[in-house]
């Protein structure tokens, strides 16, 4: 856009040049106006890009509310007396107050640094921990205290590769954090060796890949014996370790971790059925912490 300005700028001013050049003595008063006219002209978008860039777009994040939407599939059911299978999606939806100019908000970003879970870390098929006893790993994880990385871009709920905010537009905008998965386990799974997410913050290594993929367990506490449904959001995601941004092109909003709210667990029935502002303001959806 920048270039774009310039280059018109170019454009007016030769324009106006041509026209001084082209208009005799006697039209001289004519051809200064034309002249002065090109060079406001030209001057006009340098004007909007300082605009832009010395009172940019402001959006607020009033909250931003996790709802895990949870569906039984009774269709993948193979048998009468097995268990209807789960299936979860979690969404993020943030309350936001636009300022006074339009923007376009594109994506939600989640980034940091995560702990791995104890459960976790001991059960890794992992190539370093081949030979060691539960007591050794027990304490290599207390010492070494092992983390991996995380980069997750949530998208608006809808398809749409973007959403509009008129100025001074208040409203509830839904990014989806993944797609259904049975169970709330990680899509498409690890193609790499483990070893390669995992970091010590010892410093004795660093990860060499980065977790774009969430799942359930990323993200939640589960409840015991409830084959996987999530009990509340992991505490780390209320530290200075985990960063969320609103995404509009190359400019971010940052979001204060404090605004994250309880999870809130939903039928898919309702889901799909109620409007979002209802289910928000509704107190029987909410999981205590």
């Amino acid at each position: 856009m920048r270039v774009l300005y310039i280059v018109l700028s170019i454009i007016v001013a030769v324009v106006g040049f041509v026209c001084l050049r082209k208009y005799t003595s006697k039209d001289i008063d004519k051809a200064f106006l034309i002249a002065y006219l090109a060079c406001v002209g030209a001057y006009i978008p340098i004007v909007v890009q300082l605009y832009g860039n010395v009172f940019p777009p402001q959006v607020t994040v009033l909250a931003l509310h996790p709802v895990c939407v949870v569906r039984q599939r009774e269709d993948l059911r193979p048998r009468d007396d097995w268990p209807v299978p789960i299936e979860l999606t979690m969404y993020l939806v943030a309350d936001l107050q636009n300022g006074r100019k339009a923007v376009d908000l594109t994506a939600l970003r989640i980034s940091g640094n995560l702990p791995v879970p104890p459960n976790m870390y001991l059960g890794l098929h992992s190539n370093a921990n081949v030979g060691k006893t539960l007591l050794e790993l027990s304490q290599e994880y207390e010492q070494r205290k092992p983390y991996y990385k995380i980069s997750w871009i949530a998208s608006p709920e809808g398809g749409e590769s973007f959403v509009h905010l008129e100025p001074n537009e208040s409203r509830f905008l839904t990014f989806r954090l993944w797609e259904p998965i049975l169970g709330g386990q990680r899509a498409s799974g690890y193609y790499v060796p483990l070893d390669d997410y995992i970091g010590f913050a010892d410093g004795s290594q660093e990860p060499k890949r980065t977790n774009g993929i969430p799942s359930v367990v990323d993200l939640c506490d589960l409840i015991p014996g409830r084959g996987g449904l999530p009990e509340r959001i992991r505490a780390e995601f209320r530290t200075q370790d985990i960063s969320m941004q609103l995404i509009s092109g190359k400019r971010t909003f940052p979001i204060n971790m404090n605004l994250l709210k309880p999870l809130r667990s939903v039928p898919y029935p309702r889901w799909q059925s109620e409007h979002i502002s209802r289910i928000l303001h509704s107190g029987d959806s909410v999981i205590k912490e």
